[in-house]
């Protein structure tokens, strides 16, 4: 089991250190200059069909509305990679990694948007759409598109099942002192009830707490950081010298100190946003939606929110904090124990709260997203989606018990071999995106 873990950690140091990478910021600078930075150009357009119509009290067609497609959407996304996955980031990667989330979250956005465009120009009838139909109708790849899937479902197993219960249940455990293995169950049941209702409950589920409670914790956040205020400038300071190595003492030692902030930057930010992943747009191909433009850029704010708004408030939660300081953490745990040493024991069982309902949302979102690929790989089988749906809950119960090093190489094995499928069906596709040309509709 060393051996391969061993093996796993190479395989992910080869491809975060220099391939995804350089993928991610040729797709991103390319569709950015295609769309004329439309990320940043269009955000008149992106606010009038995101936030601003939410409010516009127009009827629904059959189907899922975007803004709930966005919110189970950011429910596979707003979770562990949010809170421990940000720690993790600056443990290994310095306070720097957080300038460096902000760059993949620049070029994530119009990333996503591109793929979710895709996603809805390609998707069937019947609501049901994502990469695979993009790979297997718009390149005529069927084999590349049922590999998506495999991959896909290799992915709901890591990111989006095991690194969620064992980041829940180690938060639980230190704040509450219960077992990890009852966690475990806990997890395994609560997610069996849920499943056994259809993709229909998963939406519902998703789409009520995601909103809530990304907002109660955004706004813990902020109370947090100003009673550390006078940490402010310095750890700004620390963001910006660390991701480029400026207090390094020699060359050799700053361009590590660089690479070090580059890699955990970016592979953590696709870890919490899943920009480039495919991911997200088979929930948004869910939307009553039918004009590509109008649905992809909820992409745009999915990413906004997720890296931009979170992302930063939990690191400056962090870099603010005595806890972060004094060195003496547990990398895994150290969001929560800076929000513990912040707010005592209502910040514990708060951030607790938190977490419980962030982890499941996040596994029962990307749960969604296995079940659609089974779907495609099985499309008259549903005894394939229940086989599915028990394995998931099985592996809940060992992700809260087994070794977190393990689970996090797992991850970003399979997030990095489905990231690579999906940008290359997405650049292979590149001229269907566009960003200039206003719906008939609008």
């Amino acid at each position: 089991m060393h051996l391969l873990d061993t093996l796993i950690k190479e395989v992910n140091s080869i491809l975060w250190g220099y391939v995804l990478i350089a993928l991610l910021v040729i797709a991103g600078l390319y569709f950015t200059f295609k769309t004329r930075a439309f990320q940043i150009t269009g955000i008149k357009y992106i606010w009038k069909n995101t936030v601003a119509a939410l409010f516009s009290g127009k009827p629904q067609k059959g189907g899922i509305s975007p803004f709930k497609a966005v919110s189970t959407a950011l429910g596979g996304t707003i979770g562990v990679g949010n809170t421990v996955g940000v720690a993790v980031a600056i443990c290994d990667g310095g306070a720097g990694a957080l300038f460096w989330m902000w760059v993949s979250a620049f070029l994530g956005m119009i990333i996503k948007y591109a793929e979710i465009y895709l996603a809805v120009l390609y998707k069937k009838r019947n609501s049901f759409g994502g990469p695979m139909f993009y790979i297997g109708d718009g390149l005529n790849k069927r084999r590349l598109s049922r590999i998506f899937c495999f991959l896909c479902i290799m992915t709901s197993f890591g990111m989006g099942n095991m690194s969620q219960s064992n980041a829940l249940a180690g938060s639980v455990n230190a704040s509450l002192s219960i077992s990890v293995s009852l966690i475990g169950i806990f997890t395994a049941v609560s997610l069996a009830i849920i499943l056994s209702g259809g993709a229909r409950r998963i939406i519902n589920a998703t789409g009520t707490m995601v909103p809530i409670v990304s907002l109660l914790y955004i706004i813990t956040s902020f109370i947090c950081i100003f009673r550390q205020r006078d940490m402010l400038p310095g750890a700004v300071t620390d963001i910006f010298s660390g991701a480029f190595g400026i207090k390094a003492a020699g060359g050799a030692l700053k361009g590590t100190v660089v690479a070090g902030a580059v890699r955990f930057g970016f592979s953590r930010g696709i870890f919490t946003n899943e920009a480039g992943l495919g991911s997200a747009p088979i929930v948004h191909s869910s939307s009553n939606e039918d004009q590509p433009q109008k649905q992809a850029v909820w992409g745009i704010f999915e990413v906004f929110i997720d890296t931009v708004l979170v992302c930063t408030l939990t690191a400056l939660v962090i870099l603010t904090s005595e806890v972060y300081l004094s060195g003496s953490f547990k990398p895994e745990l150290l969001t929560f124990s800076c929000f513990s040493a912040s707010f005592g024991k209502a910040g514990e069982i708060g951030l607790t709260v938190s977490m419980i309902l962030f982890a499941l949302a996040s596994m029962l979102c990307w749960s969604y997203y296995g079940k659609c690929a089974v779907k495609y790989l099985f499309p008259h089988s549903k005894t394939a989606q229940t086989v599915y749906s028990a394995v998931f809950c099985i592996i809940s119960y060992i992700g809260a018990v087994i070794s977190n090093q393990s689970i996090w190489q797992f991850a970003d094995l399979f997030n990095a071999l489905m990231l690579a499928v999906n940008l290359y069906a997405v650049m292979r596709l590149k001229k269907f995106v566009h960003a200039d040309k206003k719906p008939s509709k609008y």
